[in-house]
C-alpha cells in the first residue's frame, strides 16, 4: 500500500479536526481521502498505544476516564501519587549500603539518625531500579489498597471502608515524571457524594453543612517524608484549625455484597 505524502497529511488534518470538533461539541468534518492514508494512521496507533508515555496510550486513558465518568458521574477525588526514594528511609535500609552512626539490624530500628544524604541517596537509587520499582509498588498499595480501601486484586471495594468512605470505582494512569521518577495520576468515585456540580452546589447550600464539610477541608494536612520535625507538616493556615482529621460529613452508604 502506498500513501504519498499529500494524503498523509490531509489525513491527519482530518484527524485534527474531528478531535477539536469532538472537544468542541460540534460536527466532525467528513474525509475526503481514499482511506489507505487513514488505514496507515491507525496501524500506527494501534502500535503506539501500548508505547508507555504515547500520546496515543493517554488517548486511550482519557476514553476509559470519560466512558467511567459517564457511568458513575463526575469523579469524587483527584490524586496524584509520586513516591519520593530519595527521601525513604526503608530505600536507605534496602539498598544494602553502609548508612551514617551504623547499620541498624532492622528497618524497624532504621531511624532518620541513620538517613544518608541527598546525593548519597541518589546514587543508592540510580545503583539499584529494581530497588526504586518496589518502592513505587509498596507505595501505591499503601494508598489504594490501605487508605482508599479498594482491592486492587480483585478490583473492587473493601469491606471496610477508606479514609474518604466506600470507593465505587477507581482508576488510575502510571507514567514517568521529568525527574525519571515514576509515579501515578487518578481519580476515584466515593459512594454517596455527589456526582455533578449542581449537586454539589445543593448540598453545600445548606449553612450547616458547608460548615462541616469546610471544617473536613481544613482538617486535611501535607507532609513531605520523612518528616524530621512537626514544623514541616503543612497544615491548613484556618485559625481555628486543631491539626484533627475529621471525617467526611456525608452519610455513605454502599452495599458490599
Amino acid at each position: 500500500m502506498h500513501v504519498s505524502s499529500e494524503e498523509l497529511r490531509c489525513a491527519m488534518e482530518v484527524r485534527a479536526a474531528r478531535r477539536h470538533a469532538t472537544q468542541t461539541e460540534k460536527p466532525a468534518p467528513q474525509s475526503s481521502s481514499n482511506g489507505r492514508a487513514g488505514s496507515l494512521l491507525k496501524a500506527i496507533n494501534a502500535s503506539t498505544a501500548k508505547m508507555w508515555g504515547s500520546n496515543e496510550e493517554r488517548e486511550g486513558f482519557k476514553r476509559k476516564v470519560d466512558a467511567m465518568t459517564f457511568m458513575h458521574g463526575e469523579p469524587s477525588v483527584f490524586y496524584t501519587l509520586t513516591p519520593y526514594s530519595e527521601g525513604s528511609i526503608a530505600v536507605a535500609f534496602w539498598s544494602g549500603y553502609d548508612l551514617p552512626n551504623g547499620r541498624p539490624q532492622n528497618l524497624v530500628s532504621c531511624t532518620t539518625f541513620n538517613m544518608p544524604g541527598s546525593a548519597q541517596m541518589k546514587k543508592f537509587t540510580m545503583r539499584n531500579t529494581v530497588l526504586q520499582a518496589l518502592y513505587y509498588r509498596i507505595s501505591r498499595k499503601i494508598l489504594i489498597d490501605g487508605l482508599f480501601g479498594w482491592d486492587s486484586t480483585a478490583n473492587k471495594p473493601k469491606a471496610e471502608p477508606g479514609i474518604f468512605g466506600f470507593v465505587e470505582a477507581l482508576f488510575y494512569a502510571l507514567e514517568q515524571q521529568g525527574r525519571l521518577r515514576v509515579h501515578i495520576h487518578g481519580v476515584l468515585w466515593v459512594a454517596g457524594l455527589p456526582k455533578s456540580k449542581s449537586d454539589w452546589e445543593e448540598l453545600l447550600s445548606d449553612d450547616g453543612m458547608r460548615a462541616r464539610f469546610e471544617e473536613y477541608c481544613a482538617s486535611i494536612s501535607v507532609a513531605e517524608l520523612p518528616v524530621f520535625s512537626s514544623v514541616e507538616v503543612i497544615q491548613c493556615p484556618a485559625e481555628d484549625c486543631t491539626g484533627d482529621l475529621q471525617p467526611i460529613p456525608i452519610n455513605v452508604k454502599y452495599n458490599i455484597g
